[in-house]
């Protein structure tokens, strides 16, 4: 596989144009899904050509690892073939046989295809091309994950893709669920162990990016469906609920979000609240709780990583300075609200006491930007990243701008 991220999508709809648009939007590759999509052979040949004509790769997800399953994709001209339900190093080995041209598999022949440039290439750079098809095994089952690195170090396996939708039906757990989240997290070690490719689908961009963040080179965010109906219906929602234009202009925010974003924005403002009414209000035990086991915390440069450091951080905070507090946050927008991450930005400002009794006083202390990174996890939204990024610092009995 190309070395680099890769953005694609699943196309369910038969439609040579919905691959088109899909070209001219950004993305890196296409998976056609000949296993759960009604798409007929013609049809996917023509996407295919499309494809490839607008300079973004064709993978198709085809039905089983037989050479029938195969072939016919391929002779079309595929540059990848996801293969389902592959559990076990035999599976992987199938499906090899069946995609790669001889001594490595048993691939036919057929250069007057789109693949052998309608029989214009000659045989040994067509041979050639075969060896240019990326394979990517689907891990949908707790057997698989298990075997992902036997299965990943099969000669002539390209890429792994863990089904996490697919290891959630089959297992009968939730995706978010701790037991399902080691396995994974386990198989995913495994991979980067042995320099493997991971693969996986996301719901939106911002889950994407966490995708990548963990090491997968090969991120598909949703469906040709799913990007349709997500648009349709924000937009919708935007023209029924905007203001009337007499009124003034249509002001940013929860308007233009779906139902599931604006009640998902409603607990990350709450979880905001809290966190800062721990840190103020109590000796800060339960600041941590809102934070991710692994997540990281910098304060204006200084970086903390893990949820015990940052429970040590805010439970021994009375040691290191004032023991009176208030942190004032405004301007809480939502850049992104996912169906499992979320980013946001806001605007802090730190009063601190500042003065011995019986004449305490509370001094401004800190004006910063705040960026989170939220994660869905076990049912509930957490902290993964906060960075507190000063804009201005005490200095004399005022606030200035720090040193770069």
């Amino acid at each position: 596989m190309t070395a680099g991220n890769l953005v694609g999508t699943w196309v369910k709809f038969p439609a040579p144009e919905v691959v088109e648009v899909l070209a001219a939007a950004g993305l890196d590759v296409v998976v056609i899904d000949l296993e759960h999509a009604t798409l007929d052979l013609t049809t996917v040949a023509r996407m295919i050509g499309v494809a490839r004509d607008r300079g973004i790769r064709p993978f198709v997800r085809v039905p089983g690892r037989t050479a029938r399953d195969v072939q016919p994709v391929l002779d079309a001209g595929a540059a990848g073939i996801v293969v389902p339900h592959v559990d076990d190093v035999a599976a992987a080995r199938e499906a090899v046989q069946a995609i790669r041209f001889p001594p490595l598999g048993q691939r036919g022949a057929s250069p007057s295809g789109r693949a052998g440039g309608w029989g214009q290439t000659s045989l040994p750079d067509y041979l050639g091309t075969g060896a240019d098809v990326c394979v990517v095994a689907q891990i949908e089952s707790l057997e698989g994950l298990d075997n992902i690195g036997a299965i990943a170090g099969v000669l002539g396996i390209d890429a792994v893709f863990i089904g996490e939708v697919d290891l959630a039906a089959s297992t009968g757990m939730a995706v978010d669920v701790p037991a399902l989240r080691a396995r994974i997290k386990q198989a995913e070690a495994v991979c980067h162990a042995g320099g493997f490719v991971l693969a996986d689908g996301a719901a939106d961009g911002a889950e994407a990016a966490l995708r990548f963040a963990r090491g997968y080179q090969l991120v598909l965010v949703g469906t040709d469906v799913g990007h349709l109906h997500r648009s349709t219906a924000q937009a919708v929602l935007a023209a029924r609920t905007a203001e009337p234009a007499s009124a003034g202009p249509v002001r940013p925010g929860p308007t233009s979000m779906t139902a599931d974003q604006l009640t998902a924005s409603v607990e990350l403002t709450r979880l905001v609240t809290e966190v800062w009414f721990e840190i103020d209000h109590t000796d800060g035990a339960a600041v941590a709780e809102h934070f991710t086991v692994e997540a990281s915390l910098t304060i204006t440069g200084s970086a903390l990583h893990g949820r015990a450091a940052i429970d040590e951080f805010y439970r021994s905070r009375h040691a290191r300075g004032p023991r009176v507090s208030r942190h004032l946050v405004t301007n809480l927008h939502f850049l992104e609200v996912g169906e499992r991450s979320a980013h946001a930005l806001s605007a802090l400002v730190l009063y601190a006491e500042d003065g011995a009794a019986p004449r305490r006083q509370m001094s401004p202390a800190l004006v910063a930007d705040v960026y989170d990174d939220f994660v869905h996890q076990d049912g509930r939204w957490l902290i993964d990243d906060r960075r507190i990024v000063a804009q201005f610092l005490p200095e004399n009995n005022t606030l200035t701008v720090p040193a770069p």
